[in-house]
């Protein structure tokens, strides 16, 4: 009987060792086995979480440093940063409106100081200064200019009702093709990225270009403001005994020698006098 109770108790210690090696329940097994992937997942998080606080402090610096840096604050900043210099950029506020469209305005002048030419990038000693001003120079605002070319392209498409006797000396075709150089340099610099869509349109077999379109826009309402306020008298720009003179392309040469009175520029032939309708 002894016997028999120690192979039992030898067989159940055995038993217990077996099972002690192995896993209690599907449960603990699962356990087990994915505790390691979950300890990597959780470092995982962390060290995403820690980047994501640090990018999210440097934002918050960045931030900080831009909004008291002088170069982003104060008047037309970010219209600074993406045009070329403009002295009107410190004389008036230009606020970006939605608009339909534009009209043609008049190339008139106004008043530079030398340090804003300068800041143009010219020579202060080959710019036209003002007679009644010596300390100051006249330009313009490129932006009328563009539409005075403008003008004198849609003036040449009703060339019989503003030139009814014809086209005069050559001097009128360089200019007008200088002109669409002007117009097509203005479009290209600018670069719009304006989208424009389709519709379909009765009569017509093809998708149709929908051009009304809102476009964010500068104020040009005030910046005529501005230029009515700040115009210089033309009439107070002529040449002086010693003023520079740059040397004339070729072509001008050229015809200037043929016919002298006939001087670039004649202020009687409608396509170099404003842009009146």
């Amino acid at each position: 009987m002894a016997d028999i109770d120690k192979v039992s108790r030898s067989s159940l210690e055995d038993e217990e060792e077996k099972t002690a090696l192995w896993p209690h329940s599907p449960e603990d097994n699962f356990a087990g086995a994915t505790r390691p992937k979950e300890k990597w997942t959780q470092r995982r998080l962390l060290c995403i979480n820690v980047a994501m606080l640090c990018f999210s402090l440097v934002i918050l610096v960045l931030a900080g440093v831009l909004r008291y840096d002088p170069e982003y604050r104060g008047r037309n900043a970010l219209l600074k940063k993406t045009s070329a210099y403009s002295p009107l950029f410190d004389e008036l506020d230009i606020p970006l409106v939605t608009v339909q469209g534009s009209s043609f305005f008049d190339n008139s002048g106004f008043y530079l100081t030398t340090d804003q030419v300068i800041k143009l990038g010219k020579d202060p000693e080959q710019t036209v200064r003002s007679n009644e001003h010596p300390d100051l120079h006249i330009g313009i605002i490129n932006g009328m200019h563009e539409l005075h070319c403008l003008n004198v392209i849609r003036k040449n498409l009703h060339r019989d009702y503003y030139w009814p006797e014809g086209i005069r000396h050559p001097v009128h075709w360089i200019h007008l093709y200088h002109c669409v150089e002007v117009v097509v340099n203005a479009l290209m610099c600018t670069g719009n990225m304006d989208v424009v869509t389709f519709n379909w349109m009765e009569t017509q077999s093809a998708p149709f270009f929908d051009f009304s379109f809102n476009r964010v826009c500068r104020d040009f309402d005030r910046i005529l403001e501005w230029q009515t306020e700040a115009l210089s008298d033309m009439e107070d720009v002529h040449r002086v005994e010693g003023s520079r003179e740059l040397q004339a392309p070729s072509i001008l040469q050229a015809l200037n020698a043929q016919r002298p009175e006939d001087r670039a520029f004649t202020h009687d032939d409608p396509a170099f006098v404003g842009i009146g309708l």
